[in-house]
């Protein structure tokens, strides 16, 4: 639909000139009607030519006069219109002519080039403003990228594991070591599940539960912000224990996990074997004193629950002393050795053959149906195996025996009897065995 043409308007000189122009017609026909007022009687009045005459040159001085008062008032207002229009060009250099100071328009146009000064300025100062705003921005953003390239080589590189999850479960980061420690590569475990990754079956259900746990409630009793030692599970299905470190970010209303997962089985290989350095007797491979004094209070309350007794039985080898005096310590402990092998054929693997010092030996029988019987055959077993001659040289053989002690543990004793007490009991019936001869059995309860 055509839009209607708008409405023309005059300027504001064009009003003022014809308002004088009217004024001055207006002045004059009172001045010709005054006139013909006052002339004297019988004078003839001015013709009409004479009077268009004397209005045709009023009006023309008016329009002159007008068009000079009105160029004066809005030379300075077209001059300020000009500015504008050049400012919003974007000319910011635009100023407005001098004025003379004299009447309230030039006033106003010296206000208004004091006002453009002030618009220069603040704009000038808004663009060094914007630009050092936007070199600091530079300067960070670069700085930003330099941090994160620095963080993700020193990920990529870290010694450990580094492996990153989002809030549903999928793996985001995947780094070199988490690639070499559990075989995944990155293009294969980004995007993927790290339940499918890492975690052993019988753990991910587990996992799953817990992860939305802390998703609901913010709260995480074991993992989040603490060293723990789990086991996982690598590629190829094997099981290695593992120390997480894991911390937790949040950016907007996503979540992500940051794992450092360290593979920790040559440490734990390690430990087991100062563990057993630590309960294992070096000579023999049986277990040491302390790990004796460990395992019988244990076996003590096994015995209080089942209802089964034990027995302990206290072994010494007679005659050992005169090995080591006669044919050297290298031979008495080709002789302790062999004397262990013997024992531990001769007792069962869940029994515990363990040696004290010297040529002390011990071994604890559990779940005895008949204790006194069970324990007194066990401990004949293990005398007639001492008694096979043992070589203390190439081809030279020596004919050993040994004094053993049986004590035993009824449940019923309950907590009246220690376990100290209990090797006393045997140490007691084995010097028991000395006394009678040597080279045989001797049982507590028979004392």
């Amino acid at each position: 639909m055509p839009q209607p043409q708008a409405r023309r308007r005059w300027s504001l000189r064009q009003q003022l000139i014809l308002g004088v122009v009217l004024v001055q017609v207006l002045l004059m026909a009172f001045f010709i009607i005054d006139l013909l007022g006052w002339l004297p009687p019988g004078a003839s009045p001015p013709g009409p030519l004479r009077i268009g005459l004397h209005l045709l040159l009023a009006v023309l001085l008016g329009a002159g006069l007008a068009w000079l008062v009105s160029r004066s008032m809005t030379r300075s207002l077209d001059d300020m219109l000009s500015v504008a229009q050049r400012m919003r060009a974007g000319q910011l250099d635009a100023a407005a002519t001098p004025p003379d100071a004299v009447n309230k328009v030039d006033r106003m146009a010296a206000a208004f080039n004091v006002m453009l000064e002030t618009l220069v300025d603040r704009e000038r100062s808004l663009k060094e403003a914007n630009a050092a705003l936007e070199a600091r921005v530079a300067e960070r953003t670069a700085e930003l990228a330099e941090s994160e390239a620095v963080t993700r080589s020193i990920l990529e590189h870290a010694n450990d594991a580094f492996v990153q999850m989002d809030q549903h479960g999928r793996v985001t980061a995947w780094n070199d070591m988490a690639h070499r420690t559990f075989g995944w590569r990155p293009a294969e475990a980004i995007g993927r599940p790290l339940a499918e990754l890492i975690i052993p079956p019988p753990l991910r259900e587990a996992h799953q539960q817990g992860l939305a746990r802390y998703l609901a409630t913010g709260v995480s009793t074991l993992l989040v912000d603490r060293r723990v030692e789990l086991t996982a599970c690598a590629q190829d299905g094997h099981e290695l224990p593992v120390e997480i470190s894991l911390r937790v970010r949040r950016r907007g209303d996503a979540c992500f996990f940051d794992a450092f997962v360290r593979d920790i089985t040559e440490r734990k290989q390690m430990e087991l074997a100062l563990e057993l350095q630590a309960t294992t007797d070096a000579l023999t491979g049986l277990a040491n004193r302390r790990s004796l004094l460990k395992s019988l209070p244990l076996a003590m309350r096994r015995a209080q629950r089942t209802g089964r007794a034990l027995a302990l039985i206290f072994l010494d080898l007679d005659g050992f002393k005169s090995v080591n005096d006669n044919f050297g310590h290298e031979a008495g402990d080709r002789v302790l050795i062999e004397f262990a092998r013997r024992l531990r054929v001769s007792v069962r693997e869940t029994d515990t053959p363990a040696r004290l010092a010297g040529d002390e030996f011990v071994v604890i029988l559990e779940n005895l149906v008949s204790s006194s019987n069970d324990g007194g055959h066990v401990a004949q077993k293990i005398l007639i195996a001492s008694q096979v001659p043992y070589e203390v040289r190439p081809g030279q053989w020596l004919p050993l025996s040994a004094s053993i002690g049986v004590s035993v543990y009824a449940p019923e004793e309950g907590d009246g009897v220690s376990a100290e007490d209990l090797l006393a009991r045997s140490d007691e019936a084995m010097y028991r065995s000395k006394h009678r001869g040597k080279g045989r059995v001797s049982v507590w309860a028979d004392l």
